[in-house]
């Protein structure tokens, strides 16, 4: 995936930002957030979070200011980020952000968040991740719902969280929803025709994402 300050061009058409961000480091100390009451402890199955463990992240806000090293997680149920101080305290960040980028170290990956709702007709506060960037931006929005269910024979109702995928390119003329390679494929070629093969076959549900990233870079090189 391309750099995003590569794409910083685009980066303003999707998130109303201006600017680069500013090179100068801002820390845990300068975040402001309201504590975290843990409203989460009744749910027995799924997880309100992107990732339920916490992740080192670097946050962007809405004025290019970068937040770096810090321990996060990002919530997509009721969408924003959680927070460790230098305490360990749990806080949710009250300051609007426009970027997040979580590293898992382990697993060496890193994965780049961008606020596009405003774009989408979406939720403005949403996070869609970027899975490829340049002339045309894959996008994928994960939510989250909680729905109550009562097990068999049990009068205690169980909360479970219910997760929910859907894929979106988003370039400066459209933002669409995709379901399938033939889809994306269809949208890029009216952008740019002969860009590559038209797909063939059923769409294999376990390599979907792997196909449309496949499409979308093709189209960006």
């Amino acid at each position: 995936m391309k750099s995003l300050l590569a794409c910083f061009t685009v980066m303003g058409l999707l998130v109303g930002g201006a600017g680069r961000s500013q090179t100068l480091g801002y820390f845990l100390t300068d975040l402001k957030g309201e504590p975290v009451n843990n409203t989460y402890n009744k749910i027995t199955v799924g997880s309100p979070f992107f990732y339920p463990e916490w992740l080192k992240g670097r946050a962007v806000d809405m004025d290019g200011k970068v937040y770096d090293n810090l321990s996060v997680k990002l919530n997509l149920l009721d969408p924003g980020i959680h927070y460790l101080d230098d305490q360990q305290k749990e806080y949710r960040m009250s300051i609007p952000m426009k970027e997040l980028t979580l590293t898992d170290y382990e697993k060496r990956t890193t994965y780049t968040f961008i606020r596009a709702g405003s774009r989408c007709q979406g939720n403005p506060q949403a996070w869609y991740q970027v899975l490829d960037s340049g002339s045309a931006w894959l996008l994928k929005y994960e939510t989250r719902t909680r729905i109550e269910v009562k097990p068999y024979g049990s009068a205690v109702p169980e909360e479970h969280v219910s997760p929910s995928t859907r894929y979106l390119v988003l370039t400066p003329q459209l933002c669409q929803a995709v379901k399938s390679p033939t889809d994306l494929w269809e949208t890029l070629q009216a952008l740019k025709p002969g860009f590559a093969e038209k797909p063939q076959g059923k769409t294999n549900s376990k390599k979907l994402e792997d196909d449309l990233v496949k499409i979308t870079r093709s189209f960006n090189q």
